[in-house]
């Protein structure tokens, strides 16, 4: 019998062991590695998010308040959002240019952040996966955090100049990969210590928590900016949860686990492009992660694409919001939809498809975003602050979805590389997001300021398309296994 284990184990280990079956992490006698304490993921996600997305919710208001001052028009407090209603045609013009100077100012602090942020992202998920240390991606990008928080803080405090210190400051950032390589070095610390069967739901309860500090960040900052109306003292904020979350990661996360043989730096970055490429023993499984894989990556530009106008779109006439209310509406957009939308994937996974499941969360966006796109002829603006919320409830479902899918198709030593790769690829659809939503959101401020939102919405419904193409070939396989059971 014993003879017989051996010989079962050796066939197992020659054939090599299927990501999808096999758990994570092996534990071999004798081996304590895995025994010992490690500090959770989920607090360090919630403060990286509340910290990051304090200083995002600020820099694109202090850019419109900039303008406003440039250009004589009033920037919407609480006590004076009337005077923004009620202008004339020369303020109101007044008014459009200074919308269009802000999204050019985003525009190009976007560029210079997200084009460095593409080739450090891989670099460090790489490295990461190379060493099999996660840290490698989480401490560099959290203390790159500290200083973009530096370089906002003397930017606005010294009046010092946009093009000559504020953009190198933010390509400095980026060369360091700012906080998205510590969120990509996360998801795939979460997927290392995850049994396949939990890795969606797990997925699903970490970008809960991005959402919980983005949602966070909105509603302080926010509520922040009114009180006190000063854009520095949010950020000195971020500057310390920066600093505490730097402390965090370098000194308590405990690495997962060490390759006894590592590949050259060289041959790991050559899996970059075989992460995709069909092998004659799973092409099938090649093919579907493409398809997932693009299905992603064009979610988080449709996604995307709503938030990076949202907020100049919500300061804008008609709706003239303070930051207070851009900050709740923030907040209960990302809390609010991160949270429901882990417990719709808990919840509706009883009944339904991953797919199915899928596609419920892009319908929530795609009606959210023609509800945002047709506000202005609402009768009573403010009603958006409520409605729109509620309509996107579960529109972050599919994200997690999509990435459990592409996580159940890759090896284990490319957990790391996966999420890596979507982090450095994100960063160039934010990129991507900036040039297209914000060019055409100044194209068309004169006669439809929402178009940027019907857009969005055109793409999701492609994306509904490939997750509904996956499912019918899906289907289609199972029923084939099925069939050729019963011949057998």
């Amino acid at each position: 019998m014993a003879a017989s284990k051996d010989e079962t184990r050796a066939i197992n280990r020659g054939k090599g062991d299927s990501s999808e079956t096999r758990p994570l992490l092996e534990r071999h006698e004798n081996d304590n590695r895995f025994s010992r304490w490690r500090a959770p993921m989920e607090p360090l996600t919630v403060l990286v998010l509340l910290a990051g997305c304090f200083q995002d919710s600020v820099y694109e208001q202090y850019f419109y308040y900039y303008q406003c001052k440039r250009y004589n028009v009033t920037f919407s407090f609480g006590s004076n959002a009337s005077k923004c209603e009620n202008t004339t045609v020369p303020v109101r013009e007044n008014q459009i240019t200074a919308q269009a100077q802000a999204a050019r100012m985003a525009l190009y602090h976007n560029v210079a952040l997200y084009s460095t942020v593409c080739i450090s992202s891989i670099l460090l998920g790489v490295w990461s996966d190379r060493s099999r240390r996660r840290k490698i991606a989480i401490v560099p990008s959290v203390f790159a955090g500290m200083v973009k928080a530096t370089v906002y803080l003397l930017f606005i405090s010294l009046d010092l100049p946009f093009y000559t210190f504020f953009l190198p400051g933010i390509v400095l950032s980026g060369s360091l990969c700012y906080y998205f390589s510590a969120i990509a070095g996360m998801y795939a610390y979460m997927a290392d210590i995850t049994s396949p069967s939990q890795r969606t739901f797990r997925l699903a309860v970490l970008y809960m928590c991005e959402g919980l500090g983005a949602g966070a960040a909105a509603f302080l900052s926010g509520y922040w900016l009114d009180r006190q109306r000063s854009f520095t003292n949010p950020i000195w904020l971020s500057l310390g949860l920066f600093g505490f979350c730097f402390i965090y990661s370098a000194f308590l996360v405990q690495d997962n686990c060490h390759v006894e043989e590592k590949p050259s730096f060289c041959a790991h970055l050559r899996k970059v492009g075989g992460l995709f490429k069909a092998r004659s023993d799973s092409d099938d499984k090649r093919w579907r992660l493409w398809c997932y894989y693009i299905g992603h990556l064009l979610d988080i530009f449709s996604q995307g694409g709503f938030s990076v106008i949202a907020i100049l779109y919500m300061m804008n006439s008609p709706f003239c919001w303070d930051p207070t209310a851009v900050g709740t509406f923030s907040a209960s957009m990302n809390v609010g939809t991160t949270v429901f939308s882990a417990a719709g994937i808990r919840l509706f996974r009883r009944w339904m498809d991953d797919h199915w499941i899928a596609q419920i969360g892009m319908a929530s966006h795609v009606l959210g975003c023609l509800f945002m796109a047709f506000a202005p002829y609402f009768p009573n603006t403010r009603t958006i602050l409520y409605f729109v919320p509620c309509v996107m409830i579960l529109n972050k479902m599919q994200i997690s979805v999509l990435r459990g899918r592409m996580s159940l198709l890759v090896d284990r030593d490319q957990q790391g590389l996966i999420f890596a790769l979507s982090s450095c690829v994100a960063g160039f659809l934010i990129l991507l997001q900036s040039v297209v939503f914000l060019s055409v959101y100044r194209a068309t401020l004169h006669w439809f300021p929402g178009f940027g939102f019907i857009l969005a919405a055109a793409v999701d419904v492609l994306v509904a398309v490939i997750v509904a193409f996956l499912h019918c070939h899906s289907r289609a396989s199972s029923e084939a296994n099925v069939n050729e059971s019963k011949i057998n």
